[in-house]
């Protein structure tokens, strides 16, 4: 189904906002998200939907290719999202104005209504939430849960990846800092991004980014050093490598993270890990042995 206008202010909007959705509802978010947009204080705005494309970066390039031509800033949320305050769009359009910042983002919380088991979850996982900043901050925590860029920037960038099946945020800023740009997420601006409902659907996440994560390698290129999770997988003897390196830090990643103590227990985070690269290697494996063929 191709993209479609959901809202414009009229003849001039200054901002396109797309929101990628697979069944144009979401459970009815969709909705209330459109309630936030229209509630923000920052008025000039169109708002397209981009319904049932895939991957995710294909979906947000094909709605964009209704922007107005007025339209300075572009702007995507996901659609389970909702808007923390009535100034989100305002700060982003304010922070644009330095032009070192490719993309700007907002800060993540769960939604006060989550469950025990999200709650666990926004507390164990890796980036499941980033809190509210008081100032600019350089991170990869600017995602597709609520980010913007300016028009020009995006169209220098060629968009996002309309062929990764996942990780194009992460491809999109890699792609800016290589182009001299800043990454940052804006200062009391966040958006209530609800996590997954089961661990199951966690752990599915890793295998799933696990298998993936090869087609951003071989684009970007593999790690190199030894605790790096995605190096190249050239032969079994890297397959063991890798599988046995993971068993060894399994039970430390549960309490230290990126070389720093973290208080608590965080099991959920060292299984994540875990699985995503155990899958990332097998696969890249399989795919050495289908190119030696």
């Amino acid at each position: 189904m191709p993209a479609k206008y959901l809202f414009s202010c009229g003849n001039a909007p200054e901002m396109t906002i797309v929101i990628p959705s697979l069944d144009g509802a979401r459970g009815g978010n969709l909705d209330r998200l459109l309630g936030d947009l229209l509630a923000q204080s920052y008025k000039p705005i169109e708002i397209v939907v981009s319904i049932g494309e895939t991957p995710n970066g294909h979906a947000r390039n094909v709605g964009i290719e209704l922007a107005s031509p007025s339209s300075k800033y572009y702007a995507f949320f996901d659609d389970d999202v909702r808007l923390g305050t009535p100034d989100v769009l305002e700060n982003f359009v304010r922070s644009m104005q330095d032009l070192q910042f490719g993309l700007v983002g907002a800060s993540q919380l769960p939604p006060d209504n989550s469950s025990w088991k999200q709650k666990w979850i926004a507390y164990d996982l890796s980036k499941a939430k980033f809190p509210v900043q008081d100032k600019i901050v350089d991170t990869e925590m600017a995602t597709h849960a609520g980010m913007a860029c300016r028009r020009v920037v995006w169209e220098q960038m060629g968009g996002e990846s309309d062929h990764l099946i996942t990780g194009t945020d992460t491809d999109l800023r890699d792609r800016l800092r290589a182009n001299g740009f800043r990454v940052v997420v804006v200062p009391r601006t966040w958006v209530y991004h609800p996590l997954p409902t089961s661990f199951r659907a966690v752990l599915r996440a890793a295998i799933r980014n696990g298998r993936h994560q090869l087609a951003y390698r071989k684009k970007h290129g593999f790690q190199t050093a030894f605790l790096k999770p995605f190096k190249k997988v050239g032969s079994g003897v890297d397959l063991l490598i890798a599988i046995v390196r993971e068993i060894l830090i399994f039970v430390p990643h549960m309490f230290l993270s990126n070389s720093r103590p973290m208080l608590g227990f965080r099991p959920l985070n060292a299984l994540f890990r875990f699985l995503m690269v155990t899958a990332y290697s097998v696969t890249a494996y399989q795919d050495q042995r289908r190119t030696n063929l």
